[in-house]
């Protein structure tokens, strides 16, 4: 009779390749994007620069290493999307979320409505503050950005060391939280305070909120309150992956 004993860890598959490395390369981007006015004080005659800049420069840098690399990346992001990425064969995900698996696993859909809203409120405001920094005097812009750099250096690295350590060893991520936040969050950290006020602005004009009873859900479109998913597009777009998760998560 053969063995029937099983791998400590499943063989990573193209899919959950597609999903981590094509979060990776959009991190890489928004990197390559910054990292030139990042690096343009280094470049310069440093007698031209004041004290006070290189230790603002500095400190924002540390700063952003902890708040966004460790925090936001490492604790929160990183383990998130590798998490996600172990669903992609599944009916969670379907053939839109295997497509564009690194949206899915960034959970841009086919998520709960609060994480969703969180995501989306993430990415709206690293766009945000892209833009604005971009109206910034050289000096304070180069700061902001040398922060910014440090900040997506630790996410890459975070989401490729917790990949790996699911891939050679067979440690998964530590579960997300089972929910988010609904308070604004003020911090020295311009992403995070932006995030929060983005996420309350979507929860407040959208309307992509859960209502009183657990099985509705506000419709973004109409503002019609659903009791089935069946009764607004997009109440079932967003229920998907979270009707999914209840139900493997359900004692029996």
């Amino acid at each position: 009779m053969g063995s029937t004993k099983d791998p400590v860890h499943p063989v990573p598959g193209l899919l959950q390749i597609w999903g981590v490395f094509g979060v990776a390369a959009v991190l890489g981007n928004g990197l390559r994007r910054v990292l030139p006015i990042a690096l343009e004080p280094l470049r310069a005659d440093s007698e031209e620069l004041p004290q006070a800049f290189w230790v603002s420069y500095a400190g924002f840098s540390a700063f952003m290493a902890y708040a966004e690399g460790y925090w936001g990346f490492h604790k929160k992001f990183s383990p998130n999307v590798v998490r996600r990425s172990l669903t992609l064969h599944t009916d969670q995900a379907g053939t839109l979320g295997r497509v564009l698996a690194p949206m899915y696993c960034m959970e841009l859909f086919r998520a709960g409505p609060g994480r969703a809203r969180a995501s989306w409120s993430f990415v709206s405001a690293i766009t945000l503050v892209v833009a604005l920094v971009k109206r910034l005097p050289p000096r304070p812009r180069a700061v902001v950005d040398a922060g910014v750099c440090t900040g997506l250096s630790f996410g890459i690295a975070s989401l490729l060391l917790h990949y790996l350590n699911y891939v050679t060893l067979g440690i998964e991520p530590p579960e997300p939280p089972e929910s988010e936040s609904e308070g604004m969050r003020l911090s020295l950290c311009p992403v995070t305070t932006v995030t929060s006020v983005v996420g309350k602005v979507l929860g407040l004009t959208l309307g992509v909120e859960v209502a009183g009873s657990p099985g509705m859900l506000r419709c973004p479109l109409s503002g019609k309150e659903a009791t089935s998913a069946d009764a607004c597009p997009a109440s079932k777009f967003a229920m998907e992956g979270r009707a999914e998760s209840a139900s493997t998560t359900s004692p029996d």
